[in-house]
């Protein structure tokens, strides 16, 4: 695909022709559904359709804060689809989350079926005090706070110490075989720690094989989403899928 087609189908997502795909993130301890992480898909059937190529291109097009909007909003709308009490996951990065949205607030007030947690990302990097205060603030409007990717370095950490999300995740790379190295049980183990420490219910993501279930279930992890459960779907065939068909 050339340039000139590539940015055809950028604009065509940033016009809203993107797809919101879901992933369920699994209570291990009550045998449920905790609550579903909105995704975003591309233009489908394009060199930009998976989300990898599609955040990159517009970074390097400098219109990252126009696809975050787009993709933010298609996520909101998806929420129309939970047809029963659950938790929407919304990622948004630090730079947009530090704006202090109306549109999720607002949002969040007419919904009666679910609640929003937002996700921070870090493709942004972002003063703490503004994190803090904007945390705060959607808090404030009964919006709960998560952090991804934890274990990727200080400014996690920080999100987490200071912050106080009632969610943090912990990254694919720190799971993936940790019932084979002991150094990754022992750092799960400390993070989990904190977690309780700090009040932070802990996510174990990126979860592909029953090894890791079982071992993340004797440390005592009760949260986890990835691919041994579900590979993310898109939002509209929810209704088609129950708890049973996951779990």
């Amino acid at each position: 695909m050339g340039p000139k087609n590539k940015d055809e189908v950028f604009n065509k997502a940033l016009g809203g022709e993107i797809s919101t795909y879901i992933q369920p993130i699994i209570n291990l301890q009550a045998n449920s559904i905790e609550g579903w992480e909105m995704l975003t898909r591309g233009p489908l059937g394009t060199t930009l359709e998976m989300p990898s190529r599609l955040f990159s291109y517009a970074r390097r097009k400098k219109k990252m804060r126009q696809l975050e909007y787009q993709c933010l909003n298609n996520s909101l709308m998806a929420t129309q689809m939970l047809n029963s009490k659950s938790k929407v996951f919304i990622n948004i990065s630090s730079l947009i989350f530090c704006e202090k949205l109306d549109m999720i607030t607002n949002y969040a007030a007419d919904l009666n079926n679910c609640s929003i947690v937002l996700e921070i990302t870090e493709s942004h990097k972002s003063n703490i005090s503004r994190v803090i205060d904007a945390a705060n603030w959607y808090k404030s409007k009964g919006i709960s706070i998560a952090v991804d990717d934890v274990s990727s370095g200080y400014d996690r950490l920080k999100n987490i110490l200071y912050v106080k999300p009632e969610y943090f995740k912990l990254e694919r790379d720190l799971i993936m075989d940790c019932h084979k190295n002991i150094d990754k049980r022992i750092m799960i183990k400390s993070l989990l720690l904190m977690g309780n420490k700090l009040g932070s219910r802990v996510i174990a993501e990126g979860v592909e094989t029953k090894y890791e279930v079982n071992i993340l279930r004797s440390l005592g992890v009760k949260l986890c989403q990835g691919y041994y459960f579900s590979k993310p779907f898109p939002a509209v065939t929810l209704k088609d899928i129950t708890t049973a068909n996951i779990i």
